[in-house]
């Protein structure tokens, strides 16, 4: 390509130079024809003639070096496209040659991390091994040693059963008397598993009455629980506290109320108790809602006073919207505006 570029340099170059000769051609053609005019003579239509001929070869070398000025001005806007085109191919090699080479790199770190990760794990196996071969040793070591041990023992059992057997005659009747004693031993036992295994039925069947007792006690607390949650409930439903017309205070007969309920909810501390307000029609709902509220936590805070736990009591409003009575009367309306405690299920 680099030769190619100088070849074209050079051809232009060499062009340029033939139109430069063709110019001072004619020139010194023109020259001359004006001397030959001037004299008249033959010559200057020779002259003429070639300069006419001099003036169209430059015109052509003109018209060639335009023609080739031009191709090489596209020649040139190609190969610099091509340069272009090359260079971008180049960075994308270059970056796909960094990628390759940060991939490379990472697996190279993966294997590194791999290899040691394995080198560590052959050298716990290793010391694992050497653990191993080493409790084997002393394990070898442990049964040589009871085999030496099983040997002599061996042995003096062996000189003892041939003592025992010089002395055989002497102890035969004691071995009778020994047998004897076994079978007495036998029948001891055999009556005293028929005593224990006696016992053990005694025992178990005590156990079984006892656990039939606990269980039978256990329902009777569960079902007299719940009579008494239900006559509980029963009481509860029909106290009913009342309060004066938009009015949140408590009155003397409802606080005389509030001491016997208190005497109930203390007896029975193992429940828990809703306390729920509830006032008659008249009014905004919204500030029968607050009305009621308040209500039932005036309620809660008196039993909270005379000691009940509060964590055993809950205090909710219902405004108007569950009314036990007529609240077109005043009976009813009175009947309305109330505070009722119920046993939470």
């Amino acid at each position: 390509g680099e030769w190619e570029v100088k070849a074209a340099d050079a051809e232009a170059e060499s062009k340029k130079l033939k139109i430069a000769a063709a110019a001072a051609a004619v020139l010194a053609t023109q020259q001359a024809v004006a001397n030959a005019q001037s004299e008249g003579s033959e010559e200057a239509e020779k002259l003429q003639s070639a300069l006419d001929k001099l003036t169209e070869e430059k015109t052509a070398l003109e018209a060639a070096n335009l023609e080739l000025n031009s191709t090489m001005h596209a020649s040139q806007e190609e190969l610099l496209a091509k340069i272009g085109e090359w260079k971008t191919k180049a960075a994308a090699l270059e970056e796909e040659s960094s990628a390759m080479r940060a991939a490379a790199e990472e697996e190279k770190s993966r294997l590194i991390a791999a290899n040691s990760e394995l080198n560590n794990t052959m050298h716990a196996c290793e010391e694992e091994l050497l653990a191993k071969i080493g409790e084997w040793e002393t394990k070898v070591a442990d049964a040589e040693a009871a085999s030496l041990k099983m040997k002599a023992a061996a042995l003096l059992a062996t000189q003892k059963a041939e003592a025992d057997a010089k002395a055989a005659s002497e102890t035969a009747a004691k071995l009778k008397e020994v047998e004897v004693a076994l079978e007495q031993m036998k029948v001891d036992a055999a009556n005293l598993a028929a005593q224990q295994a006696e016992e053990k039925a005694r025992v178990e069947a005590a156990v079984f009455a006892k656990e039939q007792a606990v269980k039978e006690e256990a329902q009777r607390a569960t079902e007299a629980k719940r009579v008494a949650k239900e006559k509980l409930a029963s009481v509860l439903a029909l106290s009913k506290v009342e309060f004066k017309y938009n009015s949140s205070q408590l009155t003397k007969k409802s606080e005389e109320l509030l001491n016997s309920i208190f005497e109930i909810i203390n007896d029975h501390p193992e429940l828990t108790y809703d306390i729920q307000g509830h006032t008659d029609a008249h009014g905004n709902e919204d500030y029968n809602v607050k009305l009621s509220t308040s209500r039932a936590e005036k309620v809660k805070a008196y039993l909270v006073d005379k000691g009940i736990s509060e964590d055993i009591l809950s205090a909710q409003g219902f405004g108007s919207s569950m009314p036990i009575s007529d609240n077109s009367t005043n009976e009813g309306r009175l009947q309305n505006r109330r505070v009722m405690i119920t046993i939470v299920e």
